[in-house]
């Protein structure tokens, strides 16, 4: 599902129809359907481009983090809460649903767009 939101905000039609998805990538690959990964694969092949450093002959400075935390207004932290509330909700749903795995990629969504936003 991860590949499917770019898709979407891209207009790639039709893979950015979410039944179209469904049915040819993200249920086959669900199921185990080596068919859903290669047209997985077939369609980023057609859709990106993908460079490493190694090829483009470039050397870069090694990889720096710096994290800076913002005081949120009022109304980002009411938003912040507000999501981190309807999150949670879909999580419990999944571990009660004993689904984390099959949902791991948007377990993993939520959970990181908390730390980046909060």
């Amino acid at each position: 599902m991860d590949l499917f939101f770019p898709m979407v905000f891209l207009r790639f039609y039709p893979f950015s129809t979410k039944s179209y998805w469904d049915d040819l990538v993200q249920c086959p690959i669900a199921r185990g359907n080596a068919n859903g990964l290669s047209r997985l694969q077939a369609l980023m092949a057609t859709v990106s481009l993908r460079r490493t450093k190694e090829k483009i002959h470039i050397v870069l400075p090694p990889k720096t983090i710096r994290m800076c935390n913002v005081a949120l207004s009022a109304e980002e932290r009411k938003l912040y809460d507000d999501v981190e509330a309807r999150a949670k909700i879909y999580v419990e749903n999944y571990i009660a649903k004993r689904s984390v795995t099959k949902n791991h990629s948007m377990v993993i969504s939520i959970i990181s767009w908390l730390r980046h936003t909060h």
